[in-house]
């Protein structure tokens, strides 16, 4: 892309910019994938000169993109963790592109004794031709200007899609404004069903169990420790991501090291979905989660456990013992 005028240069890196962002907005997903490659982009064009930068700069975008190549590897949420390189790789790239060597726009002046083909032009920033598997191309590309295009884009996309986005909450964000009655909940907010259920299992809780005590969970509500301050009876907040092997291995280690049989809070519902309890959608049909749920039925009958309470979203088990 080259611009005999600097605002028509900054005009077409802004509808660039702008066009991305909206392909983005409309496809969400394909920003897991996306903006991992658009700094990857800017990363490989300053290791390689195409945009030109300091050395220590060119070693810092190398340093960045190994972590960020490397971080995901290994994991079962892959490329999803590239996330939490973004506070190394966007400000690197930021920098890359406020700190390449400028030069001056391609402006050939007219004159009465000499036309604009007599005077050479000076290239733009980042001005490259290009040479690929030996095929000379006398194409050029203004790197500058896409490197520009691709950080706004992110800048925007990052903006636009946080301001509707919520993790596992309703993708109304006008819709969330209850707060929950709880300290450890001060100043989160979300919608008045999901408050009022969660509410309403606090309240149940807090006589049977006290800080310190066991509980057992399932599945996928992990807060609930830290709101009533209890114990994992199966050595995990999270133990719903065990494989049923590892987890009959917690359970049968639990009954023979813990004292007493656990408050035992089921959920009826899908808590990761992001409209329950609206939507009473059951728990996942995954094997692994399947599976799990069948082991805790088992635990719950052969320890004599009786319902103690239910909303629409949770429910209550104890020891008839204890009940």
């Amino acid at each position: 892309m080259l611009f005999r005028s600097l605002g028509l240069r900054r005009i077409w890196t802004l509808v660039w910019a702008i066009a991305l962002m909206l392909l983005l907005l409309e496809w969400a997903a394909w920003s897991t994938w996306s903006i991992p490659a658009m700094l990857y982009l800017i990363f490989l064009a300053a290791a390689f000169g195409i945009l030109e930068c300091t050395s220590e700069l060119r070693l810092l975008c190398v340093l960045a993109g190994i972590v960020l190549f490397v971080i995901p590897l290994g994991s079962g949420d892959g490329i999803h963790l590239s996330l939490y390189v973004m506070p190394l790789a966007l400000p690197t790239a930021l920098m890359v592109l406020l700190n390449t060597k400028s030069s001056t726009c391609r402006v050939a002046p007219v004159t009465p004794s000499g036309s604009a083909s007599d005077y050479p032009l000076r290239p733009l920033v980042g001005e490259r031709k290009l040479n690929w598997a030996g095929l000379r191309l006398n194409s050029r590309c203004d790197m500058g200007a896409v490197g520009w295009a691709v950080m706004l884009c992110i800048v925007g996309f990052s903006v636009a899609h946080g301001a509707v986005w919520t993790h596992r909450d309703s993708p109304d964000r006008l819709a969330m404004r209850t707060p929950i009655a709880h300290p450890k909940l001060r100043g989160i907010f979300t919608t008045s069903s999901r408050a009022r259920a969660l509410e309403e299992l606090l309240k149940e809780l807090k006589p049977l169990v006290r800080k310190d005590d066991y509980l057992l969970d399932h599945m996928q509500i992990p807060l609930v420790y830290f709101l009533t301050e209890t114990r994992p009876y199966l050595y995990s907040s999270w133990a719903n991501v065990y494989e049923p092997p590892v987890f009959q291995q917690a359970l049968n280690r639990a009954l023979s090291t813990r004292t007493a049989l656990p408050v035992c809070v089921i959920t009826k519902i899908d808590t990761s979905h992001p409209t329950w309890p609206n939507e009473t959608y059951p728990p996942l049909p995954y094997f692994r989660h399947v599976e799990n749920r069948r082991m805790v039925w088992k635990f719950l009958r052969e320890h004599d456990y009786q319902k103690h309470w239910e909303n629409t979203a949770f429910e209550i088990w104890l020891p008839r013992t204890a009940a």
